[in-house]
């Protein structure tokens, strides 16, 4: 339900394929990606070609009075393949949201969702659990449900459950290092509090602090062993970022973020005695070059690295030392290749002491293609292929050695908005 949140609909950047053993890994390696959906046909006015963008709830809105309910649905279908195993799945996501706003700059807003697999859909067997991150098959969630504050012209404060996303405007990828909630079919936000800065007082350039309260059994965000959240002073993580998205020249986008999670990184055993902090930083750039009529090249780019890592032993590296911290990915999508069908290609590499992102997982390289047809402004139609395999060799091999998957998924979107001819405020 973000509003104003995304970017056109042309990506729906997926990190993965949608099997339940991959949902349960990470909620980004597999699940089908996320293309919230109230605010694209707005935001589809502006020129950046891709869907997943933003942060969903500290954007600026429209200075009115209105409610608005509305969600989305998705299905799709992924098969994988391994050198001693292929597995298939179907797999639907179905959101429903609701948006009240009394006042100019005040807004209230929830949104419930569910996911389930095409044989597990009874309404018999949905529950609200939050399990390892994720809302599993069959399961019911609320995942949004926030107060935002706002003056559109410098400050916007949000409070709550939420959706954050900072990803690379990649044309038909939106992919992140650190930092997309909910992506492809998965279910995941953010406990706590986001603050911007709006643009009018820096060139462009937007300010962001996000404070995000970490549960001790794990928190609500995609974050990947060793990391741990059990200790006291793991509870609340923080993220600064600075992103500006006007145009100079062929440049679309330029930004940078860190992510500091204090007591979280350990040693992987079940004592967790040998606690550190963990932090990253990651930067991001995306290029668009008109070729011809409706034609357009789109080049974005991702580096990422982490200066405190585990060891390669605590991940089962076969070498000797401390993991690699860096982490990067190059993609180059043509938009409109023919009115309303674009192809993109993505190359990336992301080290075993790389723990933040949603969308790639440690100690792995994948080399994606994807193809994108916006049958019409609530319905997208897309399809991936992807190859993934280990970056370095492991003690014993993992189920992500030489993994080739494909998916092809379905997104449909609805949006009802209605004026408040009356304040009570």
């Amino acid at each position: 339900m973000n509003l104003q949140a995304e970017l056109s609909s042309l990506d729906t950047s997926s990190d993965s394929v949608i099997s339940s053993e991959a949902t349960s890994e990470a909620e980004g390696d597999n699940a089908l990606t996320e293309s919230d959906v109230d605010a694209q046909q707005e935001m589809d006015d502006k020129d950046i070609f891709s869907s997943d963008i933003g942060s969903s709830t500290s954007e600026a809105v429209q200075e009115d009075k209105f409610w608005s309910f509305g969600g989305d649905v998705r299905l799709g279908y992924s098969k994988s393949y391994r050198p001693d195993s292929e597995n298939d799945e179907m797999i639907l996501r179905g959101r429903l949201y609701g948006v009240w706003n009394p006042t100019e700059n005040l807004r209230l807003a929830s949104r419930t969702t569910t996911r389930c697999s095409i044989e597990s859909c009874l309404p018999d067997s949905l529950n609200a659990d939050l399990d390892d991150d994720d809302a599993r098959n069959a399961n019911i969630s609320v995942d949004e449900v926030y107060l935002h504050w706002f003056n559109t012209e410098r400050f916007n404060l949000v409070f709550g459950r939420m959706q954050t996303k900072f990803v690379t405007r990649g044309g038909v990828f939106a992919k992140s290092l650190d930092r997309n909630n909910s992506n492809n079919v998965s279910v995941n936000w953010t406990d706590g509090i986001h603050a911007t800065i709006n643009p009018q007082f820096g060139y462009g350039w937007e300010a962001h602090w996000i404070t995000e309260y970490n549960d001790k059994e794990g928190s609500s965000s995609v974050r990947r062993a060793p990391l741990n959240f059990s200790s006291d002073q793991s509870r609340l993580s923080h993220f600064i970022a600075l992103e500006n998205i006007n145009p100079v020249g062929y440049i679309v986008q330029r930004g940078i973020d860190i992510s500091y999670l204090p007591d979280s990184l350990t040693d992987g055993s079940q004592v967790n005695s040998d606690r550190r902090d963990y932090w990253g930083a990651v930067g991001r750039i995306a290029s668009r070059f008109p070729i011809e009529d409706s034609l357009t090249i789109q080049i974005s780019s991702e580096a990422g690295y982490a200066p405190t890592t585990p060891s390669n032993a605590t991940i089962d590296i076969d070498r000797n030392g401390n993991s690699s911290g860096m982490a990067w990915n190059v993609s180059a999508s043509a938009i409109d290749i023919v009115p309303n069908h674009s192809f993109g290609i993505l190359y990336g590499e992301t080290g075993g002491g790389w723990l933040l992102s949603p969308q790639y997982s440690n100690n792995e390289k994948q080399i994606e293609a994807r193809w994108s047809w916006r049958v019409d402004k609530d319905f997208i139609l897309d399809a991936r292929i992807r190859h993934r395999e280990d970056l370095a060799a492991l003690n014993e091999p993992s189920n992500n050695d030489n993994m080739l998957d494909y998916f092809i998924r379905a997104t449909w979107r609805f949006n009802k908005r209605r004026q408040i001819q009356q304040s009570w405020f």
